[in-house]
């Protein structure tokens, strides 16, 4: 199962093996997991935790998560991200939002909001997304 992949190849493991329970499906664990993994991929930055994170599809071999991700110093901003299993590898997909005019015009409750939506509703996004960033983790 590609959730329990992701987690416990985190760099993160230890830590969440300890502060959860029942880590293959508590949705937090999930989310430093997911965190721990994108830290270690090229051309990322500095991800800093989400403050919003939603499994939007889910299968033994695919993950898809929705949110926002921190990224220091000072952003937050929304992000995609996939994960495929094929061949014991685990493939990335991630989208980031573009931190430019279109998204800094939303305040803080709109950008909730609008990242809500998308991920819960298949919403369109009101941000433009940066180029997508590909690999294996």
């Amino acid at each position: 199962m590609i959730r329990r992949d992701i987690i416990t190849k985190s760099p993160f493991f230890d830590l969440i093996a300890e502060r959860f329970f029942d880590f293959e499906t508590d949705l937090d664990a999930l989310a430093y997991a997911v965190e721990g993994q994108l830290r270690g991929t090229p051309d990322m930055g500095a991800i800093d935790g989400f403050k919003t994170f939603h499994v939007m599809e889910e299968t033994d071999a695919k993950l898809r998560v929705v949110g926002m991700a921190y990224f220091l110093p000072s952003s937050l901003v929304p992000i995609d991200a996939s994960f495929s299993a094929t061949n014991n590898r685990i493939s990335y997909r991630v989208m980031l939002g573009a931190e430019d005019d279109q998204w800094k015009r939303l305040t803080e409750k709109k950008r909730w909001s609008a990242v809500n939506l998308y991920a819960t509703e298949n919403y369109e996004p009101q941000w433009n997304w940066e180029p997508p960033l590909e690999g294996f983790l």
